[in-house]
């Protein structure tokens, strides 16, 4: 089946909302659907970069030991339809480690496959915020 390019139309919505957003089919590999450009930067790569160093698996920038605990929370979030924050890690792409929270909605994709959309804030820039706050 021929996925549908759902990028100009959620970019108009999803760039201006200041989280990191990633559309992803939990049924394949965890292959990355969409992301915005606050993701981008959470990661340090351009759009360019990413899909064309990572392609476009998800499994390439969760790190190592958290990936197994984000596919377990992401399946129990779909069979419950519950859906919690937790925090988990990527490598961003100079290799350092970049702390998420991390809230995950299911929904259908235009093309009627159930996608899976977490919103990402980045939890060291938070922190960045909140020090320079306190120290104003």
């Amino acid at each position: 089946m021929e996925r549908l390019d759902e990028g100009p139309a959620l970019d108009q919505f999803y760039g201006v909302v200041p989280v990191g957003i990633i559309r992803y089919d939990l049924s394949g590999d965890m292959l990355i659907t969409y992301m915005n450009q606050a993701m981008f930067d959470i990661l340090g790569y351009t759009k360019e970069q990413f899909y064309g160093e990572v392609g476009a698996s998800l499994r390439m920038i969760v790190h190592p030991d958290d990936l197994d605990y984000l596919y377990k929370k992401s399946v129990e979030m779909i069979e419950t339809g519950e859906s919690e924050p937790f925090s988990y890690r990527f490598i961003r792409r100079d290799g350092s480690v970049a702390r998420v929270l991390y809230r995950q909605c299911n929904l259908p994709g235009i093309d009627g496959r159930p996608v899976t959309q977490g919103m990402y804030i980045d939890l060291d820039e938070a922190e960045r915020y909140l020090t320079e706050d306190e120290g104003e």
